[in-house]
């Protein structure tokens, strides 16, 4: 029998104003786990009670979803972090998601992540990430929009801990992407780091997912990180569809890699 460290539990993190809708992008996203990964449970961390828009009953309607209005994470493990005001609302997902792992344990997802074929090789680790960029392209750099973590995790405790000595609100991706691609070259024993199936093609590389290039996701992908807030950086997308977030109408005849592994996952 095969021994799994990290349980199969998917969190998202959702904290925004009771306006912010819900669009088929967190729809498709949670779909793709829920059908591929299969989980126990589906933990939707939130600081309210309903989202708005239409998608927010069809996520609800999934199997062994349970949304949680905890509140906003402004503490992490010992030290209260985010004080009233806060310089990015994205700080909060930040901490959120290290919170609720060191809790449980279990897989943290974007939103804008596809889930292409089972986590359970990765579940074997105490701690997964995916490198996202490589120094020879312009600056190494680990991804945290994807992790499978034990919530005894030693990396995973020492990376928490990064926050509570040196937490610097006001420069995006210092405490979570660049603390945690330096951590590893100290401590590599710690963890497991995909070299391309969770993160590539990356954001650099936007016209593979979202324009007229293609490459095959199909296979060596545990997953496709879309990079929704990049889609106009493709000349193709932005020509095509300017800055309209697609639906599932759209998805059907839209030619390019987004549209066909929703597709994929809407046929399942």
């Amino acid at each position: 029998e095969v021994e799994f460290k990290v349980p199969n539990i998917v969190h998202y993190t959702w904290y925004a104003h009771h306006s912010q809708p819900l669009t088929f992008k967190h729809y498709i996203g949670a779909l793709s786990a829920s059908k591929i990964l299969k989980p126990d449970k589906i933990f939707i961390h939130m600081n309210i009670s309903r989202p708005a828009g239409p998608y927010w009953n069809k996520i609800l309607a999934l199997p062994n979803v349970e949304a949680r209005n905890e509140g906003l994470p402004r503490k992490l493990l010992w030290k209260t972090l985010i004080p009233n005001e806060t310089f990015f609302p994205q700080d909060f997902s930040d901490i959120g998601r290290l919170k609720y792992l060191l809790e449980y344990g279990g897989i943290y997802l974007d939103w804008d992540v596809f889930v292409i074929q089972s986590f359970d090789d990765l579940r074997k680790y105490e701690f997964v990430v995916g490198r996202e960029q490589e120094k020879n392209i312009s600056y190494d750099l680990l991804s945290n929009g994807i992790i499978v973590a034990s919530k005894t995790s030693g990396f995973l405790a020492m990376w928490a801990e990064t926050f509570e000595d040196d937490y610097q609100p006001q420069r995006w991706v210092y405490n979570d992407c660049f603390k945690l691609t330096h951590l590893p070259t100290r401590f590599p024993y710690l963890l497991h780091i995909e070299q391309s199936s969770l993160h590539k093609p990356n954001w650099r590389e936007i016209n593979k997912i979202w324009g007229n290039e293609t490459f095959n996701w199909k296979e060596g992908h545990y997953a496709v990180h879309n990079f929704y807030r990049f889609r106009e950086k493709s000349a193709w997308y932005k020509a095509n569809y300017g800055a309209k977030e697609p639906n599932e109408k759209d998805v059907l005849t839209m030619n390019n890699t987004y549209a066909a592994i929703a597709r994929w996952i809407l046929s399942l």
